[in-house]
């Protein structure tokens, strides 16, 4: 723990840095707190700093930083807050003197590159808003790309949906989803579609409204504005007057409260809401009328009071996988899996985490019990469809995912007439719109059935032996020789220790969720390098040796 004599001595051993007020503990021994000078080469004068050291640091306490530097004459420069607290982000370190010696040094770096050199971040931080609950509530409004750019200062309706709700601590979390926006800028409206999945567009509505303004609403260019004093400015008349016949219009109709999505564009031209909470029962906009010589003019204008601001999040698609994604030209493909067990629904919901946009689900079994504990299903819905499951699994996921299932009478009429009158045009057909069909059936009549189909479609056929010893990925077009050629060279035991079911079930291989799911996400990486030709496209085996995943290509 730092001592005031321990903290004097540092900043006595830093260069550009000096003490002003002597170091001291607050009254409930709380904090150490005292006033320290920053003064580096070309300063015309020293900057004062208040700094408040918690007792615990160098620890972070509610993923906050548990040292303060304070100077409320510095909030237009990057990086103050509200406040006045110098917002830094640095290395732990264990002993305290050592990461006070570091802050000292930080501090420094932030006076020169901001202070004295007046340097900006490349990088666009959106405005700081505070969020409080109301009556026990945050709410929180996420928003995607629309369809097509707003035109400027555009205003109308909104059309958002209920999603589930979550908690922060024990405080509840409304959410809710952008869907449409209904121009109302010109006498023919105009409807626009955020880019998010049929299944978030398709839930039941709410209204709200919207108004892109003229610039950010800003406070030191960092601080979203706090009254609707402020706030008018931003506004252009006729936004305005759009948000008092809104009210009028919809007033019985309602929910309390009710968002006011207001617009801006960032300065790479992206456009930005955030959202005000209205209440019905305070609308903060009234008509008013004024006399100008004999004519009376009636204005509408905000009240004053002060704003309640709602969280918002950006998920388009470049946000919400922009720490992560498949290459395009795997996302953008459309993608068939058959067979959604073990494997199939570890490829699923892979695909669906990796930015994967178009996914079809095949699979003519319910799922039971016995198959969450090696696969991506849950107990608490109970019997269900598997394609059912996880098409809801996968819209859970990603609000950018179609995920279809592939209607199994016109699938079962196609392998039926291929299999028997060796007819498999429309087995083919059905193979042909998709770019990448993922076999996990482990069905061998049905892979001889796709390899004869000569279909466009590139398969990749997934299998595992039993107890996970080993994963053999088969690729189109010699998909039926590679896997007879690689399990006669495994030679593994695939009729003993087998998991035998209740009823006429067949026998099934014996393995762990993570064994599976190990072997899959491996092969997984090794396939999509395939796909975005980064190494050649070769069927291949994984197995283990020596404690290490082996890929072996065939």
């Amino acid at each position: 723990m730092l001592t005031p004599n321990l903290v004097k001595r540092i900043i006595n051993e830093t260069a550009g840095v000096f003490l002003i007020e002597e170091f001291r503990e607050t009254s409930d021994s709380d904090a150490l707190i005292g006033i320290i000078g920053t003064a580096l080469d070309n300063q015309d004068f020293p900057i004062r700093w208040e700094v408040r050291i918690e007792a615990s640091y160098p620890y972070r306490t509610r993923n906050q930083t548990s040292i303060h530097f304070f100077n409320k004459e510095l909030i237009d420069y990057p990086h103050i807050m509200e406040k006045g607290s110098l917002c830094m982000q640095p290395a732990v370190y264990e002993k305290p003197e050592d990461q006070f010696a570091l802050d000292l040094e930080n501090l420094k770096i932030w006076v020169k590159t901001y202070y004295l050199e007046k340097k900006l971040d490349e990088h666009y931080e959106y405005l700081i808003k505070a969020i409080n609950p109301i009556n026990g509530v945050y709410y929180a409004y996420y928003f995607s790309d629309p369809e097509e750019d707003l035109e400027d200062e555009d205003f109308g309706t909104v059309l958002y949906a209920e999603i589930m709700s979550g908690k922060r601590g024990e405080i509840c979390i409304e959410n809710y989803i952008m869907q449409r926006l209904v121009s109302r800028k010109h006498t023919k409206k105009k409807e626009i579609r955020s880019v998010i999945s049929s299944a978030y567009l398709g839930l039941k509505n709410r209204k709200g409204l919207y108004c892109l303004l003229k610039e950010a609403p800003s406070v030191h260019g960092k601080f979203l504005v706090s009254s609707f004093e402020e706030l008018s400015r931003y506004f252009n008349q006729r936004q305005k007057n759009w948000i008092h016949e809104f009210i009028q219009e919809n007033r019985g109709y309602l929910n309390s409260p009710f968002p006011l999505f207001s617009g801006y564009r960032t300065p790479d031209k992206k456009l930005h809401w955030e959202v005000i909470l209205i209440f019905p029962e305070y609308l903060p906009i009234e008509v008013s009328r004024l006399k100008i010589d004999t004519t009376n003019i009636w204005n509408t204008e905000f009240k004053k009071g002060n704003i309640i601001w709602a969280e918002t999040n950006n998920i388009s698609y470049d946000h919400f996988f922009g720490r992560g994604a498949l290459p395009q030209v795997i996302t953008e493909k459309s993608i068939l899996i058959m067979g959604i067990g073990a494997i199939g629904s570890v490829v699923a919901e892979t695909l669906a985490r990796c930015g994967a946009k178009k996914i079809t689900l095949h699979d003519i079994d319910v799922k039971r019990p016995g198959n969450i504990c090696r696969s991506t299903y849950q107990f608490i819905t109970g019997f269900n469809f598997k394609t059912d499951e996880l098409q809801l699994r996968l819209n859970s996921i990603s609000p950018h995912i179609e995920c279809h299932i592939l209607d199994p009478v016109d699938m079962e009429g196609g392998i039926k007439k291929a299999a028997s009158e060796n007819d498999y045009r429309n087995f083919k057909t059905i193979l042909d719109s998709y770019d990448i069909v993922f076999d996990c059936t482990t069905d061998n009549l049905l892979m001889h059935l796709i390899e004869k189909s000569n279909t466009s479609a590139f398969v990749i056929n997934l299998s595992i032996t039993n107890h996970a010893q080993d994963l053999i990925c088969a690729l189109s077009p010699n998909i039926s020789e590679t896997v007879r050629t690689i399990y006669k060279f495994l030679n593994r035991d695939s009729s003993s220790d087998l998991f035998n079911p209740t009823g006429c079930w067949n026998p099934t291989f014996k393995a762990s969720y993570n064994d599976i799911s190990t072997l899959t996400q491996y092969a997984l990486k090794h396939i999509i390098k395939m796909l975005n030709n980064q190494t050649p496209k070769n069927s291949f085996y994984i197995t283990e040796i020596n404690e290490e995943l082996s890929i072996n290509r065939v």
